[in-house]
């Protein structure tokens, strides 16, 4: 299946529920029915067209480089005019090729993302308290003792995000709810309890730092509050229409208290 029919299918996704947790469940819906864009700037761009090179092992057909050193002269319009793709430079390039270099000749990666008996861009489906959801494993390993490995690959500017030096660094991930994302896919193995998730992290800038993170228990329970709350939430909005208009009594207005201590 493509990606566009993927994205089309009406189950939810870690990227839909995490939606209702960083704005509320009318705008997850706005947003999963494209009544709303969400705008990303090419600040992600690199790490998106790297995570593909990668996980299509350099047959991901998602970029051409840039044919002139400009756009000035009516050929060159031309050319830029008739690409379908993303237009990248020659210096973008060598940085997409020096991410992708630096996460093959990390030793797990033949174990963990590229390797024999790991299938790349999985699609998994599951039912949660009545609610479909879904997801795309970037790799998946299914062993014979019926456990089962999922990597997300990751690529970041700022690696020093994932570095786990006390208890308290963890919710700088969190925050970002890739807890949310290791619990859904962690449901859609099919079988939770025999189920590790890792995160491969790749940076994006010099000097191109890999490193690999196993989900422990805690980060999984954290993700499965989220779960918790997102299903609840789908559940409870059922067929309603999209209602922006919040506090719409006395008793619903909030409290601004003093947050200066």
């Amino acid at each position: 299946m493509s990606d566009l029919n993927y994205r089309e299918r009406p189950e939810w996704s870690y990227s839909d529920m995490k939606v209702i947790l960083e704005h509320d469940i009318d705008y997850a819906v706005a947003v999963k029915h494209k009544l709303l864009e969400q705008s990303f700037g090419k600040a992600i761009d690199i790490g998106t067209l790297a995570h593909e090179e990668l996980l299509k092992q350099g047959g991901s057909n998602s970029f051409v480089v840039k044919a002139y050193p400009d756009f000035r002269t009516k050929e060159a319009k031309e050319w830029r005019d008739a690409q379908t793709l993303p237009i990248i430079s020659e210096e973008e390039f060598e940085q997409i090729n020096k991410i992708c270099e630096a996460v093959k000749k990390h030793p797990l990666y033949p174990v963990l993302l590229c390797g024999e008996g790991v299938e790349n861009e999985v699609e998994l489906y599951a039912k949660i308290n009545g609610i479909d959801i879904k997801g795309k494993a970037d790799a998946i390993r299914r062993n014979e003792d019926g456990s089962i490995v999922i990597a997300d690959l990751k690529t970041t500017a700022k690696f020093e995000d994932w570095r786990m030096n006390e208890p308290k660094d963890m919710w700088k991930i969190a925050n970002k709810h890739y807890d949310l994302q290791c619990a859904n896919y962690t449901q859609l193995g099919l079988n939770p309890n025999l189920t590790n998730f890792y995160f491969f992290v790749a940076e994006t800038v010099e000097p191109y730092r890999v490193k690999v993170m196993h989900c422990a228990l805690a980060f999984v329970e954290s993700g499965e509050q989220k779960l918790a709350k997102c299903i609840e939430q789908i559940k409870q909005f059922g067929d309603r229409n999209i209602d922006f208009t919040y506090t719409k009594t006395l008793n619903e207005v909030e409290e601004i208290g003093d947050f200066s201590l």
